[in-house]
């Protein structure tokens, strides 16, 4: 079956779709500078450590005024285990009734949200590299 129509016929179409997406704002993205990529991926690690905290709190019955509140990010570390799995160990400080602590967290990345393995609340004893960190070379 030979069809009955020649591309000229689409001239007139092809047309009025470049008048319509010419007429149509043109949106483009910015490009961020250095000092904005890492604020922006500053931020990002801070909502992964707040939320860290969050369960924290949740899982110990703090809430209000009993809870812990996030201060200031210590250290951040990459780890990669396997071909496909990933997540980020931080530690971090949070003040509870005046006075600060030392925090541990283990979370998988998720985007702008993430899911936390694990947050605990370090004591005086705590030294040292956690295992994964250590089997990863992680720089402490």
């Amino acid at each position: 079956n030979l069809t009955e129509w020649r591309l000229s016929d689409l001239k007139k179409d092809f047309i009025m779709h470049l008048e319509d997406e010419s007429s149509r704002p043109r949106t483009r993205e910015r490009k961020h500078s250095k000092e904005e990529k890492m604020k922006l991926h500053n931020d990002l690690m801070e909502r992964y450590m707040r939320s860290a905290l969050k369960k924290y709190n949740a899982e110990e019955s703090l809430d209000g005024d009993s809870g812990f509140e996030f201060v200031k990010a210590i250290k951040e570390s990459f780890i990669v285990e396997g071909a496909v799995k990933f997540y980020r160990h931080f530690n971090f400080t949070a003040m509870r009734a005046s006075t600060i602590h030392l925090f541990f967290a283990e979370v998988i990345p998720d985007g702008e949200s993430c899911d936390v393995s694990c947050c605990r609340l370090l004591q005086d004893n705590d030294n040292g590299r956690c295992l994964g960190c250590k089997n990863q070379g992680a720089l402490t």
